[in-house]
């Protein structure tokens, strides 16, 4: 790969230029394995895979990737899908993009386990983030309200917000709520709205004065744990999420970058995640029809769907019986030139030699087969 890809390691991402033997990298199971060889290379012909969800990753004509098709058939288990038995091939990227040439179909790479990182410490709880970023305001001002009419969500977050404040009804309403300092707390008199300044929640991720369209996931979340990715895209999901009646799942906003932190957090959950932009149109109080703010609707497919929820309204709508549970992959849709460049190769200590490179993309080391001739 290019010099200049990402490879991940168990703590964080590393340039590929800056990998070392001894270094340790991240595996699609879910372990980690040791860098046993690195191989500099000269210039070469730089080609960009690109996938069905819209991500995407950087390789020369020679690099390997272990790729699944239909027809590639391996033996089979009664009772078992046929597609999910089917036996990979390690293939190299020119042999890919001579196959979508020949259109014979569909060519797939694996999607990794969830991806482990460490765990974070994260100033406030992210399901809560999760939920103030779907139904919440962190406005400027010290106004912090959050809207909901399940009380299942408003309980949990009763308990999630940080001893120092409480979560209140706003006089007159039957869904909103006030986050605010408690009776006696420090942190000066009450403002407007009954709201105590030093509010530990809008100084904890400095997203206040956000509007809708500009909301984010803060770095720090999305490159948190395994559980703590779960509990934000829970938040995110119970607030802004959708299961519909055949059971697909999908996350809308106005905030295309909040769109994208979903999209990459279920990326590195080991799921299929894919952008769609949608327009609008709505009347105003004259009925004069007007345009209103483009949304994005982020469609998700996963092996493990029941966990993009908490709340039992929507969690009961997910079956567990799913087609594509034990045989979920990755499409590719294209394989083009684009660069040439200095690259590298790595051989790793790992039964299937395989590693994660950018966007969560499942990709192969060198053979030592390759390495013996070189």
């Amino acid at each position: 790969q290019p010099l200049d890809s990402l490879v991940h390691t168990p703590i964080g991402w590393r340039r590929m230029g800056d990998i070392v033997v001894g270094d340790v990298v991240s595996t699609p199971d879910g372990k980690v394995a040791k860098v046993l060889g690195v191989y500099p290379q000269p210039k070469k012909a730089i080609f960009k895979i690109s996938f069905s969800d819209g991500r995407s990753v950087e390789a020369c004509g020679e690099h390997l990737w272990e790729v699944h098709h239909k027809h590639w058939r391996g033996k089979y288990k009664k009772g078992q899908s046929r597609a999910g038995q089917a036996k990979p091939r390690v293939i190299s990227t020119m042999e890919i993009q001579g196959l979508l040439e020949s259109n014979q179909g569909d060519f797939k790479l694996p999607l990794p386990a969830p991806v482990e990182k460490p765990e974070a410490v994260l100033p406030l709880e992210p399901y809560l983030l999760g939920c103030l970023l779907g139904d919440g305001l962190i406005g400027k001002g010290n106004r912090i309200t959050f809207s909901s009419q399940d009380e299942e969500i408003i309980e949990a977050l009763r308990k999630q917000v940080p001893h120092e404040v409480e979560l209140v009804s706003v006089p007159g309403s039957d869904y909103d709520y006030a986050i605010t300092m408690k009776e006696g707390r420090a942190g000066g008199g009450r403002r407007e709205g009954g709201v105590y300044s030093r509010n530990p929640v809008r100084q904890a991720v400095g997203l206040e004065g956000q509007r809708s369209w500009e909301k984010h996931v803060p770095d720090i979340y999305k490159n948190a744990s395994i559980k703590q990715r779960w509990e934000i895209i829970a938040g995110l999901m119970d607030t802004d999420g959708t299961v519909d009646k055949g059971g697909s799942l999908s996350f809308i906003s106005t905030s295309h970058q909040l769109a994208k932190d979903v999209q990459e957090m279920v990326w590195s959950l080991g799921g299929i995640a894919s952008i769609k932009e949608t327009k609008k149109l709505y009347k105003t109080p004259s009925g004069e029809k007007m345009q209103g703010r483009p949304a994005y609707k982020v469609n998700i497919r996963h092996s493990n769907r029941e966990m993009f929820f908490k709340l039992n309204r929507k969690k009961v709508r997910v079956s567990k019986e799913y087609q594509y549970k034990d045989s979920l992959k990755l499409k590719i849709t294209s394989v083009e030139e684009v660069r040439w460049d200095l690259a590298q190769c790595i051989y790793i200590d790992h039964p299937e030699h395989l590693y994660i490179t950018d966007n969560y993309v499942v990709t192969h080391n060198t053979r030592m087969f390759d390495i013996l001739i070189s």
